[in-house]
């Protein structure tokens, strides 16, 4: 979904949230910025600011990084992301993105690529979920609510309804 750096063609990737990119030109660089619309490490505080990165090309243009911009104590980008670009890319094969109403239950995603779709749901909260109010990441409301034996919460969090398919294969 965060395939920014091109257009066309289909990519994979390890992604934590679904997002839309938005990419501009800085100093001959690509730079992204990801606006998170379902992101499944949020749990209640919000991310300040979208996550930025920057884009470095292989020179046939058929494989990319993404280099975030923060670093650590050591000057290492915090992560890398490695794209390829599967097939010729400059098919006319349909490309498409649909966002589900996030007004009418959990928001939602089907981005479709040549014969590839993904899809992905928001959660589905069952409102028996406990609250942790000391809590900012998704690892600690887990770790948090199994230490009490609150299994009903800890799923809830944990539960995402995505998927991945061919659209040839039926």
């Amino acid at each position: 979904v965060a395939s920014s750096a091109s257009s066309r063609g289909t990519s994979k990737s390890k992604s934590s949230s679904i997002s839309a990119s938005v990419t501009v030109k800085q100093k001959q660089r690509a730079v992204c910025t990801r606006h998170h619309c379902i992101d499944w490490n949020f749990v209640g505080v919000p991310r300040p600011v979208p996550n930025k990165w920057w884009v470095e090309m292989s020179d046939d243009e058929q494989m990319w990084k993404e280099w975030a911009y923060p670093t650590d104590d050591n000057g290492q980008h915090y992560y890398c992301e490695r794209w390829e670009r599967l097939g010729d890319g400059d098919s006319d094969d349909v490309a498409l993105a649909l966002r589900k109403n996030p007004n009418d239950g959990p928001d939602g995603i089907l981005v479709v690529v040549g014969d590839h779709f993904n899809y992905v749901f928001g959660r589905r909260m069952t409102g028996d979920e406990n609250h942790y109010p000391t809590v900012s990441t998704l690892v600690d409301l887990v770790d948090q609510a199994l230490a009490v034996g609150d299994r009903i919460t800890a799923e809830s969090y944990l539960s995402i309804d995505a998927g991945h398919g061919s659209v040839s294969k039926g």
